[in-house]
């Protein structure tokens, strides 16, 4: 915990951690997202497919 915090005070450290954590939280929020034209029955339903 103390390496991360100080990884905070270095601004431009800091500033790639927070474009990283955007990213990661940007492209989350879009698996999320129906697309025009695909069956989401038919992808949640297939073996393998994601879980509850």
């Amino acid at each position: 915990m103390t390496g991360f915090v100080r990884a905070l005070r270095v601004p431009r450290l800091r500033q790639r951690l927070l474009v990283t954590l955007c990213a990661v939280v940007l492209f989350r929020l879009g698996q999320d997202l129906p697309l025009p034209g695909v069956d989401v029955a038919a992808r949640t339903d297939r073996p393998g497919g994601p879980g509850p």
